[in-house]
């Protein structure tokens, strides 16, 4: 069933006028006719709901019953992301969505082919919200990924110091410590409840840049013995560490 979100308030036998985003995609994309269900939801809960009016670009639904939504990750996930040409970018934001992070940081570091002035800067996080909400509706979550202004890596870090995370990691090329052995090192201890991810662009991460993160309390972590594409590396750390912390376990 159709699931599209909505940023405002729902309640049970009230009508919701859509937003033009998701008007568009019920009426024009899917071709939804007066009467067919959909499922709207909110970061709080999703409703079953029925088309009640298509008007122009407007489509009007009827709120209805809650239905039970248990797919958020108990783990909660900061990923400090370097931003790539849009394409890895977009996949790299999908996914991470689809796995369940909670607030994506894009950021400047040394090897950034992209460069982004302030109004570029401003577009590209409204392209980057479109595509975690889409990733949002397909997925069967409830929270959209936040996702913050973009900033230079070492301003990232400073913001990343006060999110009071559990653990904080690094994936570099330069690192030689596996997860695996960071698992068992915490293994007999509570298992984090917030981890904070940071992941590089093509060419990984400057010497520089590890060590900046390390001086902040970021643990370096090797990813495999091979050397993944950026948006490879995205999906893969974001799956591994729910593996072993979170509810893909």
């Amino acid at each position: 069933m159709i699931r599209l979100h909505f940023s405002g308030k729902l309640t049970p036998n009230s009508p919701v006028l859509l937003d033009a985003d998701a008007s568009h995609h019920l009426a024009r994309v899917m071709r939804a006719k007066v009467g067919d269900h959909c499922v709207v939801f909110n970061s709080e809960a999703e409703y079953l709901a029925t088309i009640q009016s298509i008007s122009g670009k407007s489509v009007e639904v009827l709120i209805q019953q809650q239905r039970v939504n248990n797919n958020e990750s108990t783990l909660a996930i900061t990923l400090l992301q370097a931003v790539t040409r849009r394409e890895r970018m977009d996949y790299s934001i999908q996914k991470a969505t689809e796995l369940g992070v909670s607030t994506i940081q894009p950021v400047l570091t040394q090897h950034c082919v992209v460069k982004l002035d302030a109004g570029k800067s401003e577009k590209r996080i409204k392209h980057w919200q479109g595509i975690a909400r889409h990733a949002t509706e397909q997925s069967g979550r409830l929270m959209v990924p936040g996702i913050n202004p973009v900033l230079p890596w070492q301003a990232a870090l400073n913001a990343a110091t006060v999110l009071n995370c559990d653990l904080k990691m690094i994936f570099a090329l330069q690192a030689s410590r596996p997860l695996s052995d960071l698992q068992t090192s915490i293994k007999n201890s509570q298992s984090p409840s917030h981890i904070c991810l940071a992941l590089g662009p093509v060419g990984g991460f400057s010497e520089h840049e590890v060590q900046l993160a390390k001086d902040q309390g970021f643990t370096s972590i090797k990813l495999g013995p091979r050397i993944l594409r950026a948006e490879t590396a995205t999906t893969a750390a974001l799956t591994a560490v729910q593996m072993l912390w979170g509810d893909l376990n």
